[in-house]
């Protein structure tokens, strides 16, 4: 009768086991799943907002709100603009080099 109870408890406890490693398995696919990221280029066409004083050929951050949360990005704007903190920019390019976004003001 014992090694009944045993096998029960040994077969119980590996079910468990099994259902938390399927479970925990799942959580963490959908982290790198590669069709929910959202590739640099496919940023192009959207729109960001500033959150720097402003933005220059050589410097500028905004953020990107891609459903998921903001994300927070380099930008620059080769011309003269008036983009500062909370203005809104369309984004023209991307330079994959220095991972650094081109963008204009809307």
């Amino acid at each position: 009768m014992g090694r009944i109870k045993r096998l029960a408890a040994a077969l119980a406890g590996a079910a468990a086991g099994a259902e938390i490693a399927r479970r925990s398995y799942k959580a963490v696919q959908t982290l790198f799943d590669p069709h929910t990221k959202r590739a640099q280029e496919n940023l192009i066409g959207q729109v960001c907002t500033i959150s720097t004083l402003k933005v220059t050929e050589r410097f500028g951050q905004a953020f990107f709100d891609d459903g998921a949360g903001d994300l927070i990005l380099q930008v620059r704007c080769e011309a003269e603009n008036t983009l500062t903190r909370d203005s809104d920019a369309l984004i023209v390019g991307y330079d994959a080099d220095n991972n650094v976004y081109e963008v204009e003001p809307l």
